[in-house]
């Protein structure tokens, strides 16, 4: 309930996917915080640059230098202090997570204030941009990340670039549905994107799902025939897809109806 179980249990106690909902709480709070703080104080400004040759700003130095040490903490307590934090540890706690996310807090700032900056810099460099990221997802299938001294210093670095450069890509490439369906058809890219837009739900249930259907064909011999890992992944996933989307469309929505009547964007 207070969003600690990554510090105290490593994975979360009793539910595997929580550790990563208490990385999140501690962002959100903790970013709402922060850019109180900056503004109040009128530390940083947010608003939108004009200037003709491209600097960085006090927002951006800040976000940037938290990222920084971010990293710079994974590094000192991976190499030099591994007795300090257990592998699990080493892989869920807030301060070594963090920049993950203002990876997304970053790249929103630009799309929305720094916009002209932004698509000069995708143009100039998509082709390149698009490589770097290919390059930095492939090895993924072939790493166990938790005890990967590489995944949890670089590693994890290397990923939040490389899928902040997809997201950018997303963003900025005008005809990124006529692309997708005509490389994929538009069948597939209207299921996938339905299974992304649910990913979050289904993310949260899938260990959950996973558990279940372990116990159900353990205690269950005429389930044995999904005993084969293949058959077991393709089950569990199905599963887990479905409950999500029910989650997201039935469960979530209502809750966010809710929250837009009493508490109404102001954006």
């Amino acid at each position: 309930m207070t969003f600690t179980q990554n510090y105290i249990h490593g994975w979360g106690y009793a539910y595997g996917a929580s550790w990563s909902l208490a990385v999140e709480e501690h962002f959100y709070f903790g970013l709402t915080l922060m850019l109180w703080l900056v503004i109040k104080y009128k530390k940083i400004k947010l608003e939108k640059i004009s200037n003709k040759q491209f600097s960085i700003n006090s927002f951006e130095t800040l976000v940037v230098f938290i990222m920084f040490l971010s990293i710079l903490l994974r590094l000192v307590f991976n190499l030099l202090f591994p007795e300090k934090y257990d592998e699990v540890r080493l892989f869920t706690t807030t301060q070594f997570r963090i920049d993950s996310l203002l990876m997304g807090v970053l790249i929103s700032y630009f799309y929305y204030f720094r916009l002209k900056d932004l698509a000069t810099m995708f143009n100039k460099y998509k082709c390149k941009l698009l490589v770097v990221s290919i390059l930095g997802i492939v090895w993924t299938p072939f790493i166990d990340p938790v005890p990967s001294i590489f995944v949890k210093t670089i590693g994890f670095t290397i990923l939040y670039i490389s899928f902040g450069i997809i997201l950018v890509f997303f963003l900025m490439q005008k005809d990124i549905n006529q692309l997708l369906n005509k490389f994929l058809t538009p069948t597939l890219v209207n299921s996938v994107s339905r299974i992304g837009f649910c990913s979050y739900s289904i993310y949260i249930i899938h260990s959950f799902v996973i558990k279940i259907c372990y116990l159900i064909i353990k205690n269950h011999q005429i389930f044995s025939i999904v005993t084969n890992k293949y058959s077991f992944f393709l089950l569990a996933s199905t599963l887990s897809i479905l409950i999500g989307m029910f989650m997201t469309y039935k469960i979530e929505k209502y809750f966010l109806k809710l929250r837009n009547v009493y508490y109404p964007s102001r954006v």
